[in-house]
């Protein structure tokens, strides 16, 4: 019944188109009618249909259509839905029809280093006593970013819908990647992560889209390949869909079974056209997938550095040790040639003095002939006509005195230079007048002492 739904605009639109040409054409040809005002009604309705109920689904990007009826997805009568391609259709999306569609964006969805954090690696040291949860040792933490592709599939277009379109299906997806990482942790160390980004990928692809790689045929240890390099699969005969017939196919085995060549040919068939991964239950094709990079957390990032720096300097020092013992043996060679009397060890220590010098150390070394065996002589000479060596006695070191303190020196007193004389004072600005009356009046009744003044 979904194609009754999906033509019925068609048939309605038609039927008003004619059945107001029908009704024109009385007008026309001067037929006084009431089907004549009829049909040019219906005409009006056809246009006003064609006018609103017009739909186009794009084809870029590319885009396709689930047919609804009244709101349902499913048709009539519970009949698997109708999906449309690209191109313009005729809806009629009022009552009493409500016949429409809903368009689905159906292009290749990129998703780019999708993070998943908090991967706990399996312990590369065993420690006794540490053992966590079934016997597996906790490692470091570390951080992956996974990259994927995926594009709807038209022939299960609802489970697409049901699981929420691009975000939905995207969202459900990063769990289930994030969910295989975190597991795949338990089986492999840190540094063991770091070189198996396409086994992880393969993993990954095996637990959530169900398929298997391949058994590919090999030949004196090597994959055997045709002359455009292709591997040859191993194949087996079944039987066929039908009584009696038979068919070819290829023999699959655990990804945890597979050869590294096995890997790479599993995901070069993804990644090329026609090698598409179906996610059933979501309804889409997975086109690309690939572990991009590893990260360290921070602590086991400083180890893992200390860790590496001290192999790198082990190394060094068993390097140098080596190139120094090669050097003293081919000098002791030399020197036996020459008929000196030199042991390894002197060898050796001449070489690395020599090298010190060379490195420009500053230290300089040098060497009297026969002054060692000389000292030694004389020494035992003493020790034979002194007898054996007194007892050592303390001795007690007397402190120096301090020296004198040296007396200042005695600087004649400096002779103070004459002072000058003092400058006379300015006189004062004579009085006025008035001010030398009163000062005789003064003076006068100085003199007259117990007298009127």
């Amino acid at each position: 019944m979904g194609n009754v739904v999906r033509y019925l605009p068609w048939v309605i639109f038609w039927f008003l188109v004619v059945a107001g040409v029908i009704g024109v054409g009385f007008i026309l040809m001067g037929i006084d009618l009431p089907w004549s005002l009829v049909g040019i009604t219906l005409l009006a309705l056809a246009y006003l249909i064609w006018d609103v109920g017009k739909k186009n689904v794009p084809a870029s990007p590319p885009h396709k259509a689930v047919l609804t009826f009244w709101g349902n997805r499913t048709g009539w009568c519970g009949d698997k839905p109708v999906v449309l391609d690209e191109g313009d259709y005729l809806m009629i999306p009022y009552w009493p029809f409500k016949i429409d569609l809903i368009p689905i964006k159906v292009e290749k969805i990129n998703r780019d280093e999708i993070p998943v954090k908090d991967i706990i690696c399996k312990s590369s040291v065993k420690d006794e006593g540490e053992e966590g949860a079934g016997g597996i040792e906790a490692g470091g933490r570390v951080s992956a970013f996974f990259s994927y592709t995926f594009v709807p599939d038209s022939d299960r277009i609802m489970e697409y819908i049901n699981s929420g379109q691009a975000e939905g299906v995207g969202k459900i997806l990063d769990d289930r990647i994030a969910e295989v990482l975190r597991q795949s942790g338990r089986d492999h160390t840190w540094e063991e992560l770091q070189f198996s980004s396409d086994k992880l990928t393969a993993l990954v692809l095996v637990r959530i889209c169900g398929e298997k790689p391949v058994t590919l045929r090999v030949e004196d240890g090597k994959t055997f390949r045709d002359n455009y390099g292709k591997p040859q699969e191993i194949t087996e005969t079944i039987p066929g869909d039908k009584p009696g017939e038979t068919k070819e196919v290829a023999v699959v085995k655990e990804i945890e079974e597979c050869t590294v060549d096995e890997i790479e040919h599993f995901l070069d068939k993804i990644h090329t056209n026609g090698g598409y991964t179906d996610v059933a239950d979501l309804g889409i094709k997975v086109v690309r997938a690939n572990l991009e990079r590893f990260e360290l957390g921070e602590d086991l990032k400083k180890a893992a550095e200390n860790v590496a720096r001290e192999q790198q300097e082990r190394r060094a020092e068993v390097y140098e040790i080596g190139t120094e013992l090669a050097q003293a043996k081919k000098l002791l060679d030399k020197y036996v040639e020459a008929g000196l009397s030199k042991t390894l060890e002197d060898c050796v220590m001449e070489i690395r003095r020599r090298k010190t010098q060379r490195e420009g150390q500053n230290v300089k070394t040098f060497e009297i002939p026969g002054l060692a065996e000389g000292l030694s002589a004389i020494g035992a000479m003493i020790a034979n006509k002194q007898g054996p060596p007194p007892e050592p006695k303390l001795e007690v070191k007397s402190e120096p005195a301090p020296a004198p303190k040296p007396e200042p020196e005695t600087k004649p007193e400096p002779i103070p230079e004459p002072t000058p004389p003092p400058k006379p004072e300015p006189k004062p600005a004579p009085e006025p007048a008035q001010s030398h009356k009163k000062t005789r009046r003064k003076k006068r009744g100085g003199k007259r002492k117990g007298g009127k003044p």
